[in-house]
């Protein structure tokens, strides 16, 4: 089932007592100044059904920016992303591609005293009550699930989450390759090509052991040289792009979210880099929401949708702080083409 947003709106998230995002595309990059919410916005869209998924993202969301000091037992990590601390829950309302799939859910946290009697025998059903909180989720006002609120080190890890933060580890790199190319011989010769933007002489891809002591590590083999080189030698732009060609084959009929996608890409290099992420990305069907900071990201944004033939799939966001409150503002290929070209800021 595809799942492309066209529509998304959260609540007492974070920076937002309200955001809210129409008219999404395929392809789509957040713009605006530093602290108006575009990499909150990201992590807003890390949402799911079920429960225990939600609050694992909640962890790794936290993870991601370092921030260690809610491991203890019975700490409401989860209230932190309120940005209103008198309200107990975080509201979304999303739209997809397809208009069946639109739904409204919420999050809500209680204090285990205040359950009715039901929700009380389903805490007892499923854990110990070894907890002051619960989180509750609520489908159109109606009960779907509770989970009680403890150490972050209980929860059961996701299987994945479609979010590449602005730094992340490349040790699971390794499982992503083996998993989605090394067993079909077409979709690794794309993605040897795509990386020949950045390593023109790249002949093979694999997973080697040995180089590095008892761990298997991603080497590239180049031509006309005998020995093979750990991807992490050829720098942060070039294993980011792999992740990102990874991830993309991983999120197929998905959408993927990005932080400051051009991270360590040259300038020089960034049409090459457009053209490689929007051809993967339709080859694989997946939505692309990103980040940036860049002029020349968004410059070779635009470039390479006309060149593709993509303009009715592009969008840029504009995130404006209005006194503490933000507001967005989506432009499509022909206003931030018409804005580029008359040199009007919207980033």
């Amino acid at each position: 089932m595809e799942q492309h947003l066209t529509y998304f709106k959260v609540e007492n998230f974070k920076k937002f007592s309200t955001l809210e995002i129409s008219n999404i595309g395929q392809f789509n990059l957040f713009v605006g100044d530093n602290n108006t919410g575009k990499t909150s916005a990201l992590e807003a869209m890390v949402f799911d059904e079920y429960l225990p998924d939600y609050l694992h993202s909640i962890k790794y969301l936290f993870e991601c920016r370092k921030i260690e000091s809610f491991n203890q037992v019975d700490f409401n990590y989860f209230s932190l992303f309120f940005h209103n601390k008198q309200r107990k829950d975080i509201a979304y309302s999303i739209k997809y591609k397809d208009p069946q799939s639109s739904k409204d859910f919420s999050y809500e946290i209680e204090d285990i005293v205040s359950l009715s009697e039901d929700e009380k025998k389903i805490l007892e059903n499923k854990f110990l009550q070894s907890s002051k909180f619960v989180v509750k989720f609520i489908n159109e006002s109606v009960l779907q699930d509770v989970c009680f609120l403890k150490g972050y080190e209980n929860l059961v890890k996701k299987e994945y989450m479609p979010f590449i933060p602005l730094t992340i580890a490349v040790g699971d790199l390794v499982l992503f390759y083996s998993t989605l190319f090394q067993s079909s011989k077409k979709k690794k010769q794309n993605l040897i090509e795509y990386l020949k933007v950045f390593i023109p002489d790249i002949e093979n891809l694999e997973v080697t052991n040995g180089l590095v002591p008892n761990t298997s590590t991603l080497c590239v083999w180049r031509t006309f040289i005998d020995e093979p080189f750990i991807i992490n030698s050829f720098g942060d732009g070039t294993v980011r792009i792999l992740r990102i060609l990874l991830e993309i084959a991983k999120c197929e009929n998905r959408f993927l979210l990005l932080d400051e996608i051009d991270t360590g890409v040259h300038y020089s290099r960034m049409d090459q880099f457009w053209e490689v992420i929007i051809k993967s990305a339709q080859i694989n069907n997946v939505q692309i929401i990103a980040t940036t900071h860049s002029k020349e990201c968004l410059i070779s944004f635009k470039n390479v949708l006309a060149k593709l033939n993509k303009q009715n799939d592009g969008r840029i966001v504009r995130f404006v702080d209005h006194s503490g409150q933000v507001k967005t503002y989506a432009y499509n290929f022909e206003q931030f083409d018409q804005a580029l070209e008359y040199d009007n800021e919207i980033r």
